[in-house]
């Protein structure tokens, strides 16, 4: 599942590189696709992270915060776990746990 704003970006980019082919990122200033992760790291992430005045983080970590932005929300973990790629939901509760908001029961 895609979060609303990354479907947008998603069909947003559709209009740049629809005409190229199944490939969605391109590089902007050759117009071809990536060739690999590091050239969009040292071109597009880094420089985003420091517009943003944020600390580095690896680009995987954006799974975490896709996990702790769907918990958060009040997901069923059993189906952040398939959304992970997890087998069950045990690695959920251990790392994402606290983003699993509490159910209240009659003032209980």
């Amino acid at each position: 599942m895609l979060q609303p704003q990354a479907r947008e970006a998603l069909l947003s980019q559709q209009t740049y590189t629809s005409k190229i082919g199944e490939i969605v990122f391109h590089d902007s200033r050759t117009g071809e696709p990536w060739k690999n992760d590091q050239a969009i790291r040292k071109i597009v992430w880094l420089p985003a992270l420091k517009k943003a005045d944020l600390k580095y983080r690896n680009p995987y970590q954006t799974r975490h915060t896709y996990a702790s932005t769907l918990l958060s929300r009040g997901e069923n973990p059993m189906w952040v776990a398939q959304q992970m790629g997890h087998k069950d939901w045990g690695q959920i509760r251990k790392v994402y746990g606290r983003w699993i908001p509490r159910i209240k029961t009659n003032g209980l």
